[in-house]
């Protein structure tokens, strides 16, 4: 356009109403322009500050959380130290000490751990948690070597014991939380608010009590929790090891970390996020030195083994919908589908002995931490259900014959929209895991619309502050030329002005 301008001009003077159009017109686009400029400029300062004065991370605890709510203090080194002077956490967990010592990890070799990035990329490294969520994670059960359960009174006062429920807050949901960690081996922070981990433990303890699921806490629930004896849940100190890779299900991921080294020299790390133990698998021993066969003997008569009588166990899983039916008439198979509000799902746990001896006083103990973000017990089926734990009692199961335990849930109406955990990727994440032996159910859940932002942010790249940093860079850079080019083509306008407009000033 303004090459046609100006070769015009020779030959037509009346072109320049064409100018003066085109120069209104450009300036306009400069106005816009010098506001993009400054709005740039003014996120490329926020990525300045972002770079310089990174925010602290928030982060929603998880219950499979090894340090409750993780390290995220500006001195996560001097918290876990607390963590192991103390032998306690802020939910009430217990036994670090015999943790660390597990682990071969002393004081010394924590207090001189450094701040550190690890990735899942390397897939040597095996991380810790609480909760069961893979077959093939492995389980650790420190039990005999950690403490009983406290005995010590309940240091939060509430005389009034009122009736209150999600959404309450103060000292009455302190003494609350402290009972149900407690009382009802329930994994809580005690900080006087009362949100949906302390709703689901409520309801839990309701449920293993058999009174009315409501989450309320009227008189019948304070009573039944004043009543109960000091407890751990089951389980509470059998933690869960794990490729640190499993949790990633978008690509390896980047985790912030306190770094240390053992007496050994192996590494460990303990994860900021959530406190969660990380070490090195150790690469298998070397194969012994091939030895020389030995000289034949003559042959001999086969020996008659031992009739053997020692029992072999068979886990297995499987879930169904209740008033749900597949083409064929059977109840409709939960597993890898997607769940509405409301559904109710029988779980079905078969315990079968296909040794040839009875395998005497065996417990079946469910973890269904992971259920029970978005689903009620509505039937143990003769268990007990603690800490997000379902146990029934001792049992002998003769060999050749199976044991069948079942429970049932419902899912909660309306599905929770809870944010995913930061210390947990798998925690509120829309999905209901379970595992029993090597059998894994997954169950999805229709996705509520509030939760549809989180699901669809998910699925972004993730980008730090330097990313973003170099991204608005280039961006200024494109504005900062664009503008200069206006400037140069408004220049020479007017200077065609003056040249064919005798008496106009630029």
């Amino acid at each position: 356009m303004f090459k046609k301008l100006v070769s015009n001009l020779s030959f037509s003077p009346g072109a320049s109403s064409q100018l003066a159009y085109y120069l209104r017109r450009l300036k306009k686009e400069q106005i816009t322009r010098r506001i993009s400029a400054i709005a740039g400029v003014m996120v490329f300062g926020l990525q300045l500050v972002a770079v310089a004065a990174p925010p602290d991370a928030t982060n929603a605890s998880s219950t499979n959380d090894i340090i409750f709510g993780g390290l995220i203090s500006r001195d996560p080194k001097g918290d876990v130290l607390a963590v192991y002077d103390n032998d306690r956490d802020s939910a009430g967990h217990t036994g670090y000490r015999a943790l660390f010592k597990y682990f071969n990890i002393s004081r010394d070799d924590l207090a001189r751990t450094t701040q550190t990035t690890i990735n899942s990329s390397d897939r040597s490294l095996l991380s810790l948690g609480r909760n069961r969520h893979f077959a093939a994670d492995k389980a650790i059960d420190l039990t005999s070597v950690s403490p009983p359960p406290s005995q010590s009174a309940n240091p939060y006062g509430c005389p009034s014991h009122p009736q209150i429920k999600q959404g309450a807050s103060g000292g009455c949901v302190k003494h609350l939380q402290w009972y149900l960690n407690h009382r009802a081996g329930a994994s809580l922070a005690e900080d006087g608010a009362f949100g949906p981990l302390t709703n689901t433990a409520v309801r839990n303890f309701q449920s293993s009590r058999g009174l009315a699921v409501d989450g309320i806490v009227g008189p019948n629930t304070w009573g039944a929790l004043h009543s109960s004896p000091a407890r751990l849940a089951p389980g509470a100190y059998v933690y869960y090891q794990r490729p640190l890779h499993l949790w990633d299900r978008a690509g390896n991921k980047s985790y912030q970390a306190l770094a240390g080294r053992r007496r050994d020299g192996s590494p460990f790390y303990i994860m900021l996020g959530c406190g969660n133990i990380v070490v090195k698998e150790m690469p298998p021993p070397p194969p012994p030195a091939p030895t020389p066969p030995p000289a034949p003997k003559p042959p001999q008569p086969a020996p008659v083994p031992p009739t053997p009588t020692s029992p072999n166990l068979q886990l297995s899983k499987t879930a169904v919908y209740t008033g749900k039916s597949a083409a064929d008439g059977r109840a409709l198979n939960a597993d890898s589908t997607t769940a509405q509000a409301g559904d109710l799902i029988a779980y079905t746990l078969t315990t079968a002995n296909t040794g040839t001896g009875a395998k005497k006083g065996h417990i079946v103990r469910e973890d269904i931490a992971d259920i029970l973000e978005y689903a009620d017990v509505v039937n143990v089926g003769g268990g007990t259900l603690a800490g997000g734990t379902l146990t029934w009692p001792k049992l002998d199961i003769a060999a050749g014959t199976s044991a069948v335990n079942n429970f049932t849930v419902k899912v909660k109406n309306p599905i929770p929209v809870t944010p995913r955990s930061a210390s947990d990727p798998l925690s509120f994440d829309l999905r209901m895991d379970n595992v029993y032996g090597p059998d894994e159910v997954r169950i999805d859940l229709s996705i509520p619309p509030v939760k549809q932002v989180e699901v669809a942010s998910a699925t972004l790249p993730e980008t730090g502050a330097a990313s973003n940093l170099a991204v608005m860079g280039g961006f200024i850079g494109l504005v900062i030329y664009f503008y200069m080019r206006n400037r140069q083509l408004v220049h020479e306008i007017r200077i065609l002005r003056v040249d064919h407009n005798p008496g106009v000033s630029q």
